[in-house]
């Protein structure tokens, strides 16, 4: 349980690793950085992890990280690869994701998840986003607020709707269950969180985080739902069948769209 976790004061020492993967975003990735450096009364780093950028993405996250962010160079790497090389690259006890087109809402975002997983004795903490339409200048063009609190029964029906940007995890989260399942494209991190024993998961309802929505192709859409079918079947439950029979439905009907 997180309270048997040694708690750590919003000190300066650095107790997040906030970790971002990047390919060829110099477009957004200052306003990502920005926000992070902006965050008050708590102490972390930032973990870049770029899958072989080719605009100036490196470039400008060079010129605005500290001498104690680090920037990993990890050529083709996947999602998922990138941010298992970011956990086991850091040693931070807790660790926070973020997209290269994401970025904080405030600049006590991230004190208040930590602050909020301390009092609550939480091993993960989520919140409410501001999600934004993707065409720049960022965050200019609100769509909606999303986010909920994380139900592995909701889940397991299909119908999870957590905002994973900006989510705090323990440390110990990884190391009791595990990294990322590499297989996994689109949604290896709700994959992780079925594995996890979420008994002590933590929600505040405010939209703590701004995310971007850059919609998915056909392609993508059939991807998620080989995906999705794929984590209801492996964790099955009574009932999540009906739910389950209608993501195959589903993959059916961009199987035959496809033709």
């Amino acid at each position: 349980m997180a309270n048997s976790r040694e708690a750590q004061t919003l000190t300066d020492e650095p107790c997040i690793s906030i970790i971002i993967t990047t390919l060829n975003e110099e477009k957004f990735i200052s306003g990502c950085l920005a926000s992070c450096l902006e965050q008050k009364n708590i102490g972390f780093k930032i973990i870049l992890v770029d899958g072989g950028s080719t605009d100036l993405t490196l470039e400008i996250a060079s010129s605005i990280l500290r001498p104690c962010d680090d920037i990993i160079s990890l050529p083709g790497s996947s999602i998922y690869e990138a941010w298992n090389h970011g956990v086991t690259c850091g040693s931070t006890p807790w660790l926070s994701f973020l997209g290269a087109d994401d970025a904080w809402s405030s600049k006590y975002s991230l004190s208040a998840l930590y602050s909020f997983a301390l009092a609550g004795s939480c091993s993960f903490v989520c919140c409410k986003s501001y999600l934004y339409d993707r065409s720049p200048p960022p965050f200019t063009n609100l769509v909606t607020i999303r986010g909920s609190y994380y139900s592995r029964r909701a889940h397991l029906k299909g119908k999870l709707s957590i905002s994973h940007p900006g989510a705090l995890y323990s440390r110990s989260l990884f190391e009791k269950f595990g990294l990322y399942d590499t297989s996994y494209s689109i949604i290896g991190d709700s994959e992780h969180l079925l594995r996890c024993d979420n008994s002590d998961f933590g929600f505040i309802p405010l939209p703590l985080v701004k995310v971007t929505a850059s919609g998915l192709s056909m392609k993508s859409k059939y991807r998620h739902y080989i995906e999705l079918a794929r984590q209801m079947k492996s964790y099955l439950t009574l009932s999540s069948l009906i739910p389950l029979f209608f993501v195959c439905l589903k993959i059916v009907f961009f199987k035959l769209a496809k033709r």
